[in-house]
């Protein structure tokens, strides 16, 4: 079957590569949109239109490749675009759902100034830009509308059933009187040979953004297991390449994910569990059922670096084994099953 991926992320990082281990597993040729200028950001975000010059340019591609079916992985500010121009050349679409831009301008359900399941259109602000509610007005009918462009997929895939039903929940893949196209499929993640001597005392973190990666509370955690026991070092990963965060994140004893958002599936997750890296990660969103697919990680309410420490220290005693990781015969089975059934209903329609 041939597939045309579409994806929105520059290169390095959880999205990145969750759409590339679809792409290796699947095959098809991967177009990847660069970020428009804030100003245009900041106007598709607020409004959910379509970008028509984001429009034509998918557009071309798809007439380039000439594909069954488009994947689209991710949202963000081009997706209405790639669904309307595969729906105005009748290709079928299939969306992964790595956040949640359709339902919450933020992508996360998260802001600084209220809990991770109570972010409001109003939270919204572009990066370094602090707007007053008068400009969001737009606002209003923004959930109308990303509706009626999520009602337009004709498959939605899940990385996990938190993620599935925080989607229903949405009024995102359910369609009145048929069978919901929505799907729980895991990331078939694939890692490279990783060589490297373990740290006993290294306890490491991966988080590029602080305000929703749970920053702060790996910093308060590392003062309270530090106080129990000052051997141990604490490490944010800094890396430039995949291969360079593998190598750390198996150096690693413990990998804390201490996500505050409603994380449906971290990717850093899978490649610990494969590495034999001990993982305590925040029980919000679908880390837990990601986890637990892999290994025995340790698990705190988010927010809370008490619980963190807690197993943290508990996690440093453990000697974890590595993970066979993700199932990919199944998980290439069950992909090519959704495409078909989605190229199915596109031409039923």
């Amino acid at each position: 079957m041939k597939v045309l991926h579409l994806c929105d992320h520059p290169p390095y990082g959880g999205a990145f590569e969750a759409a590339q281990s679809i792409a290796d597993l699947v095959g098809g040729p991967v177009f990847r949109s660069q970020k428009p200028g804030k100003a245009v950001q900041a106007g598709a975000t607020i409004c959910g239109y379509c970008l028509p010059a984001a429009k034509a340019q998918i557009r071309r591609v798809i007439r380039q490749h000439d594909p069954e079916i488009v994947h689209l992985h991710n949202f963000k500010e081009f997706g209405t675009a790639a669904i309307a121009a595969a729906k105005a050349q009748n290709v079928p679409v299939v969306w992964s759902c790595y956040d949640y831009w359709p339902l919450c301008p933020r992508d996360s359900l998260h802001d600084d100034e209220c809990r991770p399941d109570e972010c409001r259109l109003t939270c919204y602000n572009p990066i370094g830009v602090r707007l007053p509610n008068i400009a969001k007005l737009p606002m209003l009918g923004r959930q109308t509308r990303m509706r009626k462009w999520m009602g337009q997929l004709d498959a939605i895939i899940a990385l996990s059933s938190h993620s599935q039903q925080l989607l229903f929940d949405g009024g995102i893949g359910l369609p009145k009187g048929e069978q919901t196209t929505t799907h729980v499929i895991p990331l078939p993640i694939t890692l490279p040979k990783v060589s490297v001597e373990k740290d006993q005392n290294l306890v490491a973190f991966v988080g590029g953004q602080p305000m929703i990666k749970g920053g702060g509370v790996f910093q308060a955690a590392e003062k309270l297991v530090r106080a129990q026991r000052p051997e141990v070092r604490f490490q944010v990963i800094h890396a430039s390449s995949r291969q360079e965060a593998l190598e750390s994140i198996a150096a690693a004893q413990v990998l804390v994910v201490a996500d505050l958002w409603m994380n449906p599936g971290p990717v850093v997750i899978v490649e610990a569990a494969c590495l034999g890296t001990n993982i305590v990660a925040s029980d919000v969103g679908g880390i837990r059922e990601t986890a637990e697919r892999y290994t025995n990680a340790g698990f705190a309410p988010p927010g809370q670096p008490q619980a963190f420490a807690e197993e943290i220290l508990r996690a440093l005693d453990i000697d974890a084994e590595p993970s066979r990781g993700p199932d990919l015969p199944e998980i290439k089975k069950n992909l090519l099953e959704v495409y078909v059934c989605a190229i199915k209903r596109a031409s039923s329609q």
